[in-house]
């Protein structure tokens, strides 16, 4: 659980404010976000169902408030004010990797595949 005190919180949520808000989340479904960090990198931040909130940044790994987290906060604050906070709890962690796995399986091309159509590509220019 992350901790800080209120002077803490409130610098992440004047940073995240500065830095784009919730421009920079992407709700993932169940609790979980992805926030595009200020350097490029991407983290994910998860609230569990008592509303803790979790980042996988270096600050977020001290269990230390960020302002990454404080930009999720801020879309769940935005999304209740306007009635849309989803009521469903966060998936646990092997359930969206599998999910997500099962996504990327179904969108990978198999390498015979993939040789079939090099062939097709190149056959017709090769000399014989």
């Amino acid at each position: 659980m992350t901790t800080g005190t209120r002077s803490q919180y409130q610098a992440c949520i004047d940073r995240a404010q500065r830095l784009g808000g919730t421009t920079r989340v992407t709700e993932l479904g169940g609790g979980a976000y992805c926030v595009l960090g200020s350097r490029g990198d991407v983290y994910a931040v998860r609230v569990d169902p008592e509303g803790n909130f979790t980042c996988t940044c270096p600050a977020g790994r001290h269990e230390t408030a960020c302002w990454h987290a404080a930009s999720a906060w801020l879309l769940r604050v935005a999304q209740s004010a306007a009635g849309a906070i989803p009521a469903a709890p966060p998936e646990p962690d092997a359930t969206v990797r599998a999910r997500l796995l099962a996504e990327s399986r179904e969108r990978t091309r198999t390498i015979t595949e993939l040789e079939g159509s090099s062939a097709e590509c190149f056959g017709s220019t090769v000399a014989a």
